[in-house]
C-alpha cells in the first residue's frame, strides 16, 4: 500500500509545480491522465505508476518541469521507503503560427466557405499575441516551415455533440470532414498562386 500511496501523494504534489514554481503569466499544463497500481482489491501491489503530459510554450519552461517531475517523485517515493523512475518520451514542441500565413489562410477560408463560417482563435484567445494550448505533432513541422495550424469544428453542443475531443464519450459530426479536405486543397492551390510567377 505504502508504494500506491506515494504514487497518489506524488500526483498531489506535481500539481504544486504549476501553481507555485511557474511565473502566473506563463501557461503551464502538467495533466496526470492516469494513475495504475496492482489488479485486485485485496493484494498490495508492488508497484504503481503515473503517466500524463506536459505542455508549455517554452522550451525553458518544458525543461524546467521535467526536472522538477523528477525531483519531487523521487523525493516523495523516498519518503515512503520506495524508489521512483521517470522516463520521458520525446514531447512535442510549440507550433509556430506565420502571421503571413494565418492571414493569407483566413482571406482564402472566407472567401471558400464564406465569412461567418471562419472564426479567427486569436480574437477568441485573448488578442494577436494569443496561445492555443493544445500539443500537436504538427509542431515539427512548423519548426521547419512556414505554417499554420487549422482547426476545424467537427459538432456542437446545439447538435447533440456536448462532449470535447479528449473526453471518453467524444463523437465527431464526420459530415464536415469534406469541408477540411476542401479547405486544404483550395489553401495549397492559393499559396501556389501567390507564391509561384
Amino acid at each position: 500500500m505504502q508504494r500506491f500511496s506515494s504514487t497518489l501523494r506524488g500526483h498531489i504534489a506535481l500539481q504544486a509545480i504549476n501553481a507555485r514554481e511557474i511565473a502566473p503569466n506563463d501557461i503551464v499544463a502538467l495533466t496526470v491522465g492516469q494513475i495504475h497500481g496492482g489488479n485486485a482489491g485485496n493484494v498490495i501491489p508492488d508497484t504503481a505508476f503515473l503517466s500524463g503530459t506536459i505542455r508549455t510554450y517554452s522550451n525553458e519552461n518544458r525543461e524546467f518541469i521535467k526536472q522538477r517531475v523528477v525531483e519531487i517523485a523521487q523525493g516523495v517515493a523516498a519518503t515512503f521507503r520506495a524508489t521512483a523512475r521517470v522516463d520521458y518520451a520525446r514531447g512535442c514542441p510549440s507550433v509556430l503560427n506565420d502571421v503571413n500565413l494565418v492571414k493569407q489562410v483566413f482571406r482564402s477560408a472566407g472567401e471558400l466557405l464564406g465569412g461567418d463560417r471562419v472564426v479567427d482563435l486569436t480574437d477568441l484567445m485573448g488578442g494577436a499575441f494569443a496561445r492555443f494550448p493544445v500539443s500537436e505533432d504538427f509542431a515539427f513541422i512548423s519548426e521547419k516551415v512556414p505554417s499554420v495550424m487549422v482547426v476545424l469544428s467537427a459538432g456542437s453542443p446545439q447538435e447533440g455533440y456536448q462532449y470535447p475531443q479528449h473526453h471518453p464519450k467524444a463523437a465527431f459530426n464526420e459530415d464536415t470532414l469534406y469541408i477540411g479536405a476542401a479547405l486544404y486543397a483550395d489553401t495549397a492551390l492559393e499559396w501556389l498562386k501567390a507564391n509561384t510567377r
